[in-house]
Formats: C-alpha cells, sequence, structure tokens
C-alpha cells in the first residue's frame, strides 16, 4: 500500500493503521469523534412523564370545579331552607329550625374541608409538575443534539400535516352541538353525580339508606309543601309503603308521617322494585316487582294499575331499576 493511497483513507475513514507484528496486515482502531448517547437520561424522562401521567388526569382537573358548584348549591338550598323556616310557625319552629340549619351546615363544612385539602394537593402538584417538566424540557433539548438525521424534525412535521388533515374531515363532518335548555337552575348540564349521602336518618336509621324522595309533580291544592318518602327495606331492593310529610322539615326530622301501604308484605305482586320513581297527581308511579310493567299506585283509592313496557325492556338489573346492589 502506498503512502499516497493511506493518505485519502484517512480522510475519509476515522480510522487509524498500525502495522502488524507480521507485516502483512493492518490494524483498524476506530475513533468515534460524537459523544456517547445518554441513554440514562432518556430513560429518566420516558419514567417522569409516566408519573406524570398518572397522578395529572382529567378527573382531577375538574374536582375544584365540582367542588365548588357543590358548594354554591348547599349555601343555597340552605338559604332556602332559612327562608321557608321562617314562614313556620309552630311549637316545633326552633327545634327544627336549629336541627336543619345544623344538618346543612355540617355539609357545607365537609364541602368546605374536601376545597381546602384539594387546593393544597393541588398547590403541591402544581409546583412538583413545573419543575418535573422543566427539567424534561432540558434534557430533551440536549437529546435533541443527537439527531443528526433530523428524524424528530420530519415526525413533528408529519404529525402536523396528519392533525391538519384530520381537522380538516372533523370539519366538514361535525354538526352543531344541540342547544341544551338548562332549565330552572340556571347551571347548565349535569357534571358529577356523588355516592348516596345521609343527611337525615329513615325509619329505619341507617339500616336501609336506599330508596327515594320528592314533591308530587302535580300536587292537589294545599297540597304543595308536601313530600313523599320511599324506603326499599327489604334487600335494598323492594319496597312496599309510601311515607308522606306535611313540610321538607318534617321530613327531614321525621316528624308526624302518613304511611300508606301497597301491600302487607314484602315483595309481593305490584310492590315497589328499584328506586326509579315519581308522584304525579298523589299516584306514585314505579317498576312493578319482577316485570317490566309500570305500576301507578293512587294514594287516595289505595289503588294499582299497570301498564305493560315492550316485552325486551330490562329489568331486575341495578342498571335499570337501582343504585343498590344485587
Amino acid at each position: 500500500m502506498s503512502q499516497s493511497y493511506l493518505f485519502i483513507l484517512m480522510n475519509f475513514i476515522p480510522f487509524s493503521f498500525l502495522p502488524s507484528a507480521t507485516g502483512n496486515e493492518c490494524v483498524c482502531d476506530l475513533k468515534n469523534l460524537d459523544p456517547v448517547f445518554p441513554n440514562d437520561k432518556l430513560t429518566k424522562v420516558e419514567t417522569t412523564a409516566l408519573k406524570c401521567i398518572r397522578s395529572i388526569t382529567s378527573e382531577k382537573m375538574t374536582d375544584l370545579d365540582r367542588l365548588l358548584l357543590g358548594l354554591k348549591q348547599r349555601m343555597k338550598q340552605l338559604e332556602d331552607n332559612v327562608v321557608e323556616l321562617e314562614k313556620e310557625n309552630s311549637k316545633l319552629y326552633a327545634a327544627m329550625s336549629l336541627r336543619i340549619i345544623e344538618l346543612e351546615y355540617a355539609e357545607i363544612q365537609d364541602l368546605v374541608n374536601k376545597l381546602n385539602r384539594t387546593t393544597n394537593d393541588y398547590y403541591h402538584l402544581n409546583v412538583q409538575a413545573a419543575a418535573q417538566l422543566e427539567d424534561m424540557k432540558n434534557t430533551m433539548v440536549e437529546l435533541l443534539k443527537f439527531d443528526k438525521m433530523q428524524v424528530i424534525k420530519k415526525n413533528r412535521e408529519n404529525q402536523i400535516k396528519k392533525n391538519l388533515e384530520q381537522y380538516k374531515e372533523e370539519l366538514k363532518a361535525s354538526s352543531p352541538p344541540p342547544t341544551v335548555s338548562p332549565g330552572r337552575c340556571g347551571l347548565g348540564q349535569l357534571v358529577n353525580v356523588a355516592g348516596p349521602r345521609i343527611t337525615s336518618p329513615t325509619p329505619y336509621g341507617t339500616s336501609y339508606p336506599y330508596g327515594a324522595w320528592g314533591r308530587d309533580v302535580k300536587p292537589a291544592p294545599g297540597d304543595e309543601n308536601k313530600y313523599w318518602l320511599v324506603v326499599l327495606t327489604s334487600s335494598n331492593v323492594y319496597g312496599y309503603y309510601v311515607r308522606q310529610y306535611s313540610t321538607l322539615s318534617t321530613l327531614l326530622l321525621g316528624l308526624g308521617p302518613i304511611d300508606t301501604y301497597i301491600a302487607s308484605s314484602n315483595p309481593t305482586t305490584n310492590t315497589i322494585q328499584g328506586s326509579n320513581m315519581v308522584m304525579y297527581a298523589n299516584a306514585l308511579y314505579y317498576n312493578c316487582y319482577n316485570t317490566y310493567y309500570v305500576c301507578q299506585f293512587n294514594l287516595s283509592t289505595r289503588s294499582v294499575s299497570t301498564v305493560a313496557l315492550p316485552s325486551d325492556t330490562g329489568y331486575n338489573s341495578k342498571f335499570y331499576d337501582t343504585m343498590s346492589n344485587y
């Protein structure tokens, strides 16, 4: 091998040739001019990103809004109850007022405590996430120097083009969302459903927390303030009588109830199954026991009439009938 040929080869390949002991062979010594890729840093970024994904979820991001909305609703409910109590005039006025205000205050205090804990947790989470994001950003900027072929840059360009085409297709296919009337509450659509919370014990204490209560949608004159209550007393699924109270105050305190029985045993034909029920014109509408029928129980005549739903209507399932377990 001539010296001129050796000189040209050294200009293109970062090898050095060392003579062997015999003089008949060339030994190549590779010298990598680029720094070693920091694989440990990339692994650390991936691990940190996974932790952030697990700790910051969409549910957590809306927790604060839900708590604030719940607190606002409870404050409004307390105000309405106080106004209603001020209109009442009976010997039980003072005791009932204090008891109801005590229950409402306990609910509000619980929401305030949860709000404080959530706000404090979010503050620490925000500080921690900001530091982690800054560290990951700096590390990724450092790692980009190893992308000699500009693969990441090309992937970003391709992803942007793909997203742009997808947005164009969605814009063509999407119809404007329907306008949903917020109704009387003025707060828009339902954002969250919490679990059952006992603010006033049923006649059975806390043994049977499932059932339904409310007011008649179309009350008779003079019954506008009446409230009804149905407790599911068998397996947290079945009920067989309706309890009525003269006001919300007497409902909360369990005073002066009037019971109207559908049957003498529970469960049996035409008794109540599940917590889906409504009172309309002094008649309770509900799912009849062990059928896909709707029962109408007239509280005045104590008679029951039924209407069959389509034969493929679901029943005997917690997804159709009740919030309790089967």
